[in-house]
């Protein structure tokens, strides 16, 4: 009886955060139903998902994609035109969805993903750096996955500085 006097408090203070904020979390997403916002093609692969959630016209909507690549082409095709309030990845080796910009990712000619990006994502470096091994791939933070997507052409560059 006495540990659950302890333990009980301090479970009521982690509870709070153990759902995360139901407007910028990740989507429920109905794997062989879904279809990705980008290409059309049903969401079927779990490990390669992505989704993306924007505040468009006063509400948050949330998009969600069969590839890495796939949002990056949706954000450079104008869909970012909302304000990005969070993105995720789904973790390559089944451990849910990871916020994109703290996640690790491979990039590989061995690994098939959806849509032909040949990237998969890892919520912890370590896991990045064992699958890098195993695939023959580079391991990449978000800013360099989004340098490499832009060299790609699967991000458009910023428009040139206009001169005065």
């Amino acid at each position: 009886m006495r540990s659950v006097r302890l333990w009980t408090p301090l479970l009521l203070l982690a509870a709070p955060g153990c759902g995360g904020d139901s407007d910028t979390g990740p989507p429920t997403v109905h794997f062989g139903q879904d279809v990705c916002a980008e290409c059309s093609m049903i969401v079927s692969e779990e490990r390669f998902a992505a989704a993306v959630v924007v505040e468009a016209d006063g509400r948050t909507e949330s998009h969600v994609f069969d590839d890495v690549g796939c949002l990056f082409m949706w954000e450079a095709g104008g869909g970012a035109d909302a304000a990005v309030l969070t993105r995720w990845v789904h973790d390559y080796n089944g451990g849910g969805w990871a916020p994109a910009e703290s996640a690790w990712y491979v990039k590989s000619a061995e690994i098939r993903s959806p849509m032909g990006s040949g990237v998969a994502s890892c919520a912890a470096q370590e896991e990045a750096e064992r699958l890098s091994r195993l695939r023959d791939g580079t391991v990449l933070d978000w800013g360099a996955l989004r340098e490499l997507a832009r060299s790609e052409g699967l991000v458009a560059p910023p428009p040139p500085a206009v001169e005065s």
